[in-house]
């Protein structure tokens, strides 16, 4: 019998040992952070700076394209953003059921990837800006992985 319950107490102890907690691995603990939005993007630590807000017509729906970068912007920046929402263009709190899509970028790769778990929350939108919440996951939290405010400049049609 001890030949059985020792190797059993030790593979417990090791499973229990290589366990991860959620918490541990991700900024998204199911709120919002009041701190400006940061994670990881492609496995880099991501700081929000600035952004901006652009309104767009997208299958007949009016909705908002917020550019999310780790360096200065405004209207007239060209730069290749690390983070792309779609949101609807009005205040209110949105996930993927309601119209909310977070997308990370990899320029270096070329490539992207969808959230899972997105959340949006639009507190106000202005002549001048945009502000709000959000907080997403990719398939890897360990690899995409934002939680925070934003405040952007809104850039209306010219």
């Amino acid at each position: 019998m001890k030949k059985i319950i020792l190797p059993a107490i030790v593979a417990a102890s090791f499973l229990f040992s290589c366990s991860s907690d959620d918490s541990e691995r991700t900024n998204n603990n199911g709120s919002f952070s009041n701190d400006p939005v940061s994670g990881v993007v492609y496995g880099h630590d991501f700081t929000f700076v600035g952004g901006k807000a652009s309104p767009i017509n997208a299958n007949g729906e009016d909705v908002l394209y917020i550019d999310l970068a780790g360096v200065a912007m405004d209207c007239d920046s060209d730069v290749e953003t690390p983070i792309w929402i779609i949101v609807p263009a009005a205040v209110g709190d949105y996930t993927s059921a309601n119209g909310a899509s977070i997308q990370f970028s990899d320029d270096a790769a070329g490539s992207f990837q969808g959230s899972f778990n997105e959340h949006v929350k639009i507190t106000s939108i202005t002549d001048t800006t945009v502000k709000g919440q959000v907080m997403g996951d990719g398939d890897d939290d360990a690899v995409n992985s934002i939680n925070g405010t934003f405040e952007v400049h809104f850039c209306g049609i010219d």
